[in-house]
């Protein structure tokens, strides 16, 4: 379960629900505030030139913004519960003192891979050679 998913889906559910039925009347009384009261056609003819929808048409759409808030909450709570921790990456780190330790045994695992591929013909006897002389090298 993740957690922070269901408090972020419980913060929108919360705050939805009161902001579904305080939000409607207090865009209401700015309006009348603004137009100068709510049966002024005057005022509503100017706002409308303004591109301000009507008083009512702007609270049904609130409140159809808050309704999807609700559900998108509750989708996000769900995905919470449902959902799995994913761990965490760790990234291991080679230090010098466990490529030393392994080195020996790494050079034997060469050297018999190269001795394989001779004996199934993928390599000549002198490529084997040329090969086993760098491996000494470097290993």
């Amino acid at each position: 379960m993740r957690f922070k998913a269901v408090i972020i889906g419980l913060v929108c559910v919360v705050l939805s629900i009161p902001s579904y039925n305080v939000v409607p009347s207090f865009i209401s009384s700015e309006m009348n505030k603004l137009t100068g009261g709510s049966s002024s056609p005057m005022s509503y003819e100017i706002l409308s030139k303004l591109g301000i929808p009507p008083v009512d048409t702007m609270v049904t759409l609130i409140q159809y913004s808050f309704v999807g808030l609700f559900v998108a909450g509750l989708g996000i709570i769900a995905f919470g519960i449902v959902s799995k921790n994913m761990p965490k990456r760790t990234f291991s780190k080679l230090t010098i003192e466990s490529k030393a330790m392994h080195s020996e045994e790494s050079k034997d695992d060469v050297l018999h891979v190269l001795k394989e591929r001779l004996a199934n013909g993928e390599i000549t006897s002198s490529q084997y050679q040329d090969i086993r002389k760098v491996l000494e090298d470097k290993i």
